[in-house]
């Protein structure tokens, strides 16, 4: 499989929010010479690049974790 720079990833993003879904393709397809799902698989987990359906956008993932550990459940 082809190895991806952040570079990549940031391309395609940055047309994806831009330009619409068929702007990132080409860029992949062309550029990248390869295959869209596979890209989407590997931008899903190798980069810090999640889908965001509210805004049907790519953004940056939070790091912050939304869930409560158990340690801080029972110090409550």
């Amino acid at each position: 499989m082809k190895n991806l720079a952040n570079t990549h990833f940031d391309q395609y993003v940055e047309l994806f929010n831009s330009q619409g879904k068929g702007a990132a393709i080409e860029y992949i397809t062309q550029e990248c010479n390869m295959d869209y799902l596979a890209f989407q698989r590997k931008l899903r987990t190798k980069s810090n690049y999640v889908y965001d359906r509210g805004t049907k956008k790519y953004r940056v993932r939070d790091n912050e974790n939304q869930f409560m550990s158990l340690e801080e459940h029972s110090c409550e």
